[in-house]
Protein backbone atom coordinates (compact mmCIF):
# COMPACT_ATOMS: atom_id res chain seq x y z
CA UNK A 1 0.00 0.00 0.00
CA UNK A 2 1.48 3.32 -1.03
CA UNK A 3 1.89 6.31 1.24
CA UNK A 4 -0.96 8.08 -0.53
CA UNK A 5 -3.63 5.38 -0.52
CA UNK A 6 -5.77 3.73 2.10
CA UNK A 7 -7.54 0.37 1.67
CA UNK A 8 -6.25 0.16 -1.87
CA UNK A 9 -8.17 3.24 -3.04
CA UNK A 10 -6.15 5.23 -5.59
CA UNK A 11 -5.67 8.91 -4.90
CA UNK A 12 -7.20 11.62 -7.03
CA UNK A 13 -10.82 10.44 -7.37
CA UNK A 14 -12.30 13.23 -5.35
CA UNK A 15 -9.52 15.38 -3.95
CA UNK A 16 -7.49 18.44 -4.69
CA UNK A 17 -4.05 19.15 -3.29
CA UNK A 18 -4.13 21.02 -0.01
CA UNK A 19 -1.61 23.55 1.29
CA UNK A 20 0.66 22.62 4.21
CA UNK A 21 3.79 24.26 5.56
CA UNK A 22 6.45 22.44 3.56
CA UNK A 23 6.31 21.50 -0.10
CA UNK A 24 6.13 17.76 -0.69
CA UNK A 25 5.80 16.89 3.03
CA UNK A 26 2.95 14.70 4.24
CA UNK A 27 0.80 15.78 7.13
CA UNK A 28 2.07 14.10 10.30
CA UNK A 29 -0.39 15.20 12.96
CA UNK A 30 -3.18 17.63 13.75
CA UNK A 31 -3.25 20.64 11.47
CA UNK A 32 -2.26 24.06 12.67
CA UNK A 33 -5.50 25.81 13.68
CA UNK A 34 -5.32 28.35 10.88
CA UNK A 35 -4.74 25.72 8.21
CA UNK A 36 -7.43 23.44 9.62
CA UNK A 37 -10.02 26.18 9.63
CA UNK A 38 -9.06 27.08 6.08
CA UNK A 39 -9.50 23.48 4.93
CA UNK A 40 -12.88 23.12 6.61
CA UNK A 41 -14.02 26.47 5.22
CA UNK A 42 -13.05 25.35 1.72
CA UNK A 43 -15.20 22.23 2.12
CA UNK A 44 -12.22 19.99 1.44
CA UNK A 45 -12.26 18.06 4.70
CA UNK A 46 -14.97 16.92 7.08
CA UNK A 47 -12.65 16.67 10.09
CA UNK A 48 -9.03 17.06 11.01
CA UNK A 49 -8.18 13.97 13.06
CA UNK A 50 -4.51 13.60 12.18
CA UNK A 51 -2.45 12.30 9.25
CA UNK A 52 -5.48 11.06 7.31
CA UNK A 53 -8.39 13.28 6.37
CA UNK A 54 -11.80 12.38 4.97
CA UNK A 55 -12.20 14.42 1.81
CA UNK A 56 -15.30 15.65 0.07
CA UNK A 57 -16.15 15.34 -3.59
CA UNK A 58 -16.82 18.45 -5.69
CA UNK A 59 -20.53 17.99 -5.01
CA UNK A 60 -20.00 18.22 -1.28
CA UNK A 61 -20.82 14.56 -0.53
CA UNK A 62 -18.40 12.67 1.67
CA UNK A 63 -16.36 10.25 -0.44
CA UNK A 64 -15.87 8.03 2.62
CA UNK A 65 -12.23 7.62 1.58
CA UNK A 66 -9.03 8.78 3.17
CA UNK A 67 -5.78 9.96 1.65
CA UNK A 68 -2.75 11.71 3.01
CA UNK A 69 -2.69 15.41 2.32
CA UNK A 70 0.43 16.37 0.41
CA UNK A 71 1.61 19.85 -0.42
CA UNK A 72 1.42 21.27 -3.91
CA UNK A 73 1.33 24.81 -2.74
CA UNK A 74 0.71 26.75 -5.95
CA UNK A 75 1.22 26.76 -9.67
CA UNK A 76 4.08 29.27 -9.71
CA UNK A 77 7.32 27.56 -10.65
CA UNK A 78 5.51 24.68 -12.34
CA UNK A 79 4.79 26.69 -15.47
CA UNK A 80 6.74 25.99 -18.63
CA UNK A 81 4.43 28.17 -20.62
CA UNK A 82 5.07 28.46 -24.34
CA UNK A 83 1.94 30.44 -25.22
CA UNK A 84 1.75 34.20 -24.70
CA UNK A 85 -0.41 37.17 -25.53
CA UNK A 86 -0.30 37.82 -29.26
CA UNK A 87 0.19 34.14 -30.16
CA UNK A 88 -2.30 32.13 -32.18
CA UNK A 89 -3.77 29.17 -30.35
CA UNK A 90 -2.67 25.75 -31.59
CA UNK A 91 -5.09 23.65 -33.59
CA UNK A 92 -7.04 21.18 -31.48
CA UNK A 93 -9.87 18.70 -31.79
CA UNK A 94 -11.94 18.01 -28.68
CA UNK A 95 -14.18 14.95 -28.30
CA UNK A 96 -17.53 15.70 -26.71
CA UNK A 97 -20.37 13.46 -25.66
CA UNK A 98 -23.87 14.50 -26.69
CA UNK A 99 -27.29 12.92 -26.27
CA UNK A 100 -26.81 11.62 -29.83
CA UNK A 101 -23.41 10.12 -29.13
CA UNK A 102 -19.78 11.23 -29.47
CA UNK A 103 -18.83 14.14 -31.68
CA UNK A 104 -15.64 16.05 -32.48
CA UNK A 105 -15.30 19.80 -32.07
CA UNK A 106 -12.64 21.64 -34.03
CA UNK A 107 -11.32 24.53 -31.97
CA UNK A 108 -10.65 26.58 -35.10
CA UNK A 109 -14.37 26.61 -35.90
CA UNK A 110 -15.10 28.08 -32.48
CA UNK A 111 -12.48 30.80 -32.76
CA UNK A 112 -12.64 32.08 -36.34
CA UNK A 113 -13.84 35.70 -36.37
CA UNK A 114 -15.13 35.47 -32.80
CA UNK A 115 -14.27 36.68 -29.30
CA UNK A 116 -14.09 33.68 -26.95
CA UNK A 117 -13.32 33.25 -23.25
CA UNK A 118 -11.53 30.07 -22.19
CA UNK A 119 -11.34 28.85 -18.61
CA UNK A 120 -9.09 25.84 -18.08
CA UNK A 121 -9.13 23.82 -14.87
CA UNK A 122 -7.22 20.85 -13.40
CA UNK A 123 -10.10 18.42 -13.04
CA UNK A 124 -13.84 17.98 -13.41
CA UNK A 125 -15.73 17.53 -10.14
CA UNK A 126 -12.79 18.70 -8.01
CA UNK A 127 -13.79 20.95 -5.13
CA UNK A 128 -12.32 24.23 -6.38
CA UNK A 129 -13.38 23.73 -10.00
CA UNK A 130 -16.98 22.80 -9.14
CA UNK A 131 -17.47 24.85 -6.02
CA UNK A 132 -15.63 28.04 -6.93
CA UNK A 133 -14.57 28.38 -10.54
CA UNK A 134 -17.76 27.37 -12.38
CA UNK A 135 -19.97 29.55 -10.12
CA UNK A 136 -17.55 32.46 -10.58
CA UNK A 137 -17.87 32.16 -14.36
CA UNK A 138 -21.66 31.98 -14.23
CA UNK A 139 -21.79 34.99 -11.93
CA UNK A 140 -19.93 37.13 -14.46
CA UNK A 141 -21.20 35.55 -17.69
CA UNK A 142 -23.52 38.42 -18.61
CA UNK A 143 -20.79 40.99 -17.97
CA UNK A 144 -18.43 39.04 -20.24
CA UNK A 145 -21.09 38.94 -22.93
CA UNK A 146 -21.54 42.70 -22.58
CA UNK A 147 -17.82 42.98 -23.38
CA UNK A 148 -18.38 41.09 -26.62
CA UNK A 149 -17.58 37.54 -25.51
CA UNK A 150 -19.61 35.23 -27.73
CA UNK A 151 -18.95 31.88 -26.09
CA UNK A 152 -17.30 30.55 -22.94
CA UNK A 153 -15.28 27.34 -23.14
CA UNK A 154 -14.42 25.22 -20.10
CA UNK A 155 -11.47 22.89 -20.77
CA UNK A 156 -10.14 20.07 -18.59
CA UNK A 157 -7.91 17.06 -19.14
CA UNK A 158 -10.71 14.55 -18.66
CA UNK A 159 -12.57 12.21 -20.98
CA UNK A 160 -15.77 13.40 -22.72
CA UNK A 161 -18.02 11.18 -20.59
CA UNK A 162 -16.74 12.86 -17.44
CA UNK A 163 -17.06 16.33 -18.95
CA UNK A 164 -20.64 15.64 -20.02
CA UNK A 165 -21.56 14.35 -16.57
CA UNK A 166 -19.91 17.39 -15.00
CA UNK A 167 -21.85 19.73 -17.28
CA UNK A 168 -25.14 18.06 -16.36
CA UNK A 169 -24.39 18.19 -12.63
CA UNK A 170 -23.08 21.77 -12.64
CA UNK A 171 -25.06 24.91 -11.97
CA UNK A 172 -24.83 25.81 -15.66
CA UNK A 173 -27.94 25.43 -17.79
CA UNK A 174 -27.73 23.23 -20.87
CA UNK A 175 -25.48 24.96 -23.41
CA UNK A 176 -24.76 27.93 -21.13
CA UNK A 177 -21.08 26.97 -21.06
CA UNK A 178 -19.24 24.74 -23.53
CA UNK A 179 -17.43 21.89 -21.74
CA UNK A 180 -14.55 20.46 -23.79
CA UNK A 181 -12.44 17.40 -23.01
CA UNK A 182 -8.71 17.73 -23.65
CA UNK A 183 -8.59 13.96 -23.27
CA UNK A 184 -4.94 13.37 -24.15
CA UNK A 185 -3.78 16.78 -22.87
CA UNK A 186 -2.47 17.59 -26.34
CA UNK A 187 -3.95 21.10 -26.32
CA UNK A 188 -2.64 21.90 -22.84
CA UNK A 189 0.77 20.43 -23.66
CA UNK A 190 1.02 22.44 -26.87
CA UNK A 191 0.81 25.62 -24.77
CA UNK A 192 3.12 24.41 -22.01
CA UNK A 193 0.33 24.60 -19.45
CA UNK A 194 0.32 21.18 -17.80
CA UNK A 195 1.38 19.97 -14.36
CA UNK A 196 1.65 16.76 -12.35
CA UNK A 197 0.42 16.08 -8.81
CA UNK A 198 1.15 12.36 -8.25
CA UNK A 199 -0.30 12.08 -4.71
CA UNK A 200 -3.77 12.83 -6.07
CA UNK A 201 -3.39 10.99 -9.38
CA UNK A 202 -3.03 14.10 -11.54
CA UNK A 203 -0.68 13.72 -14.50
CA UNK A 204 -0.48 16.13 -17.44
CA UNK A 205 -3.40 18.08 -16.05
CA UNK A 206 -4.15 21.57 -17.27
CA UNK A 207 -3.06 24.42 -15.12
CA UNK A 208 -5.84 26.77 -14.11
CA UNK A 209 -6.11 29.88 -16.25
CA UNK A 210 -8.45 32.36 -17.90
CA UNK A 211 -7.93 33.46 -21.48
CA UNK A 212 -9.53 35.87 -23.91
CA UNK A 213 -9.12 34.89 -27.55
CA UNK A 214 -9.97 37.11 -30.50
CA UNK A 215 -10.10 35.48 -33.92
CA UNK A 216 -7.83 32.70 -32.67
CA UNK A 217 -5.22 35.05 -31.15
CA UNK A 218 -4.59 35.31 -27.40
CA UNK A 219 -5.64 38.77 -26.24
CA UNK A 220 -5.36 38.12 -22.48
CA UNK A 221 -3.93 35.26 -20.44
CA UNK A 222 -4.29 35.02 -16.67
CA UNK A 223 -2.56 32.05 -15.05
CA UNK A 224 -3.74 31.08 -11.57
CA UNK A 225 -1.03 31.56 -8.98
CA UNK A 226 -2.55 29.63 -6.09
CA UNK A 227 -3.59 26.03 -5.68
CA UNK A 228 -7.17 25.25 -4.63
CA UNK A 229 -8.30 28.86 -5.00
CA UNK A 230 -9.47 31.36 -7.61
CA UNK A 231 -7.37 34.50 -7.30
CA UNK A 232 -6.09 35.40 -10.77
CA UNK A 233 -8.04 33.08 -13.10
CA UNK A 234 -11.64 33.99 -12.36
CA UNK A 235 -14.11 35.60 -14.71
CA UNK A 236 -13.94 38.77 -12.63
CA UNK A 237 -10.17 38.93 -13.18
CA UNK A 238 -10.65 38.40 -16.91
CA UNK A 239 -13.23 41.18 -17.01
CA UNK A 240 -10.77 43.53 -15.35
CA UNK A 241 -8.14 42.60 -17.96
CA UNK A 242 -10.36 43.22 -20.98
Amino acid sequence: ESATTTNGVPPGDCTTAVPEEEKGVETQGPQEPGVGEQLKHAGQVDALPGPHQTLRSGGGLSCNRQVRLTEYRDFKGLTKMTIKVGDRLPDATFPIMTDKGPQAVELASKLAGRKIAIFAMPGAFSATCSGDHIPNILMHKEALEAKGVEEILVICVNDPYVMRAWEKSSAADEGELTFLADSDASFSKAMGLTFDAPPIGFYDRSQRYAMLVEDGVVAALLLEEKRASITTSGADALLAAI
